[in-house]
């Protein structure tokens, strides 16, 4: 009764895809919806998918095809329903820009068809219980956005970025912690589709990945908060690796791309996978710095740096699981090594060619 009473008073209107998830949220966290009820209001839960629009509809095929449900609508004219419809029933056909986001001016929380549908159907529902779950917990902080929003005029773009990283890392930890009890006492989820689980815990070093990200990936998470800074095109910000990231540069670029694919066997071998991917992704480091590549040293310096980032975090809390990147090492000899190596190689031929290996 008490999920009910959460439902009718939070949650308005939920696309039918994504009921099922929001059931078992409202069932095993009643409070998770009182307190958002309190700090914002009542809210809405859209899904977004990217699909043809032709003559202002979308083919029921496609829609069946992908298992979307729909209600009660019919199709119409060519066997096309209409936009509006859908949007009445909060499907929105639109450009997919993140598995899941969090609009507080509006008061919607909108998930992308993606963010699950790459999965196993076995486990379209935990990933949907995952993302609703995160930006619930983002939908309880809204008052804490709306305050840091209130005074970034007086906060540097690099210490927004910070505060607004940090907001939603907590975030990120109370999911975690959720999906965590949905499995332990509830045993109603699979703790592979917990992605957060695999997350750092310690603010300083989930910062440092929020500046990398795949190549696929134009611009990385902290450089998207950075433009909601007013200074950012003033002071804009480059990043708190070792090395300064301008996004407009092709090779730093690409050293984020892979520093990026290096921290997520970091963190898979975290979550108790084999190193294996890891060192083999450091290997080709090592084996750029031979020929003295400066992607390789760059990307090294950032390696040394995250290491004794991480060092200081194992220190201090003491993880049960520890798995270091690298050997402490003198950076400096390991680059006068490489200067002295073979002749320089083309910097972007081999290191597309060593990401795509």
């Amino acid at each position: 009764m008490e999920s009910q009473v959460a439902r009718s008073k939070c949650v308005t209107s939920c696309a039918p895809d994504l009921k099922p998830a929001l059931e078992t949220l409202e069932q095993a966290f009643p409070d998770l919806f009182t307190e958002i009820q309190r700090v914002v209001g009542s809210i809405a839960i859209k899904l977004v998918i990217d699909l043809p629009i032709i003559d202002g509809g979308v083919a029921i095929s496609e829609l069946r095809q992908r298992d979307i449900s729909i209600g009660d609508l019919q199709a119409g004219v060519e066997g096309r329903v209409t936009v509006e419809a859908l949007a009445q029933k909060n499907i929105f056909i639109e450009e997919e820009g993140a598995p899941a986001w969090w609009h507080w001016k509006d008061r919607v929380i909108y998930i992308s068809y993606s963010s699950y549908s790459a999965e196993d159907e076995m486990d379209y529902h935990d990933y949907q219980v995952a993302n609703l779950l995160f930006e619930l917990h983002n939908a309880s902080q809204t008052k804490v956005f709306w305050n840091l929003m209130t005074m970034k005029q007086a906060l540097s773009t690099a210490e927004f970025v910070k505060r607004f990283e940090g907001i939603e890392h907590t975030t990120m930890l109370r999911t975690c912690d959720g999906l965590n009890a949905l499995l332990q006492e509830k045993k109603l989820f699979e703790p592979r589709c917990n992605i957060y689980s695999r997350m750092y815990k310690d603010p300083e070093l989930n910062l440092l990945l929020q500046q990398v990200g795949p190549e696929a990936q134009p611009s990385k998470h902290a450089f998207v908060i950075a433009k909601k800074s007013p200074h950012h095109r003033k002071t804009p910000f480059k990043g708190t690796w070792k090395t300064e990231f301008d996004e407009s540069n092709l090779k730093h670029r690409l050293v984020q791309s892979y520093l990026y694919t290096i921290l997520s066997r970091h963190m898979s071998a975290l979550a108790g996978n084999s190193r294996e991917a890891l060192d083999r992704e450091i290997a080709k480091v090592r084996e750029g710095l031979k020929f003295n590549e400066d992607w390789a040293k760059m990307v090294m310096i950032n390696l040394q740096f995250f290491q004794e980032k991480y060092q200081e975090y194992v220190e201090a809390e003491h993880p049960e699981t520890v798995v270091n990147l690298l050997e402490r090492v003198d950076m400096s000899r390991v680059l006068t090594c490489a200067q002295q190596a073979a002749q320089n190689r083309s910097l972007l031929d081999r290191f597309v060619a060593w990401v795509r290996a």
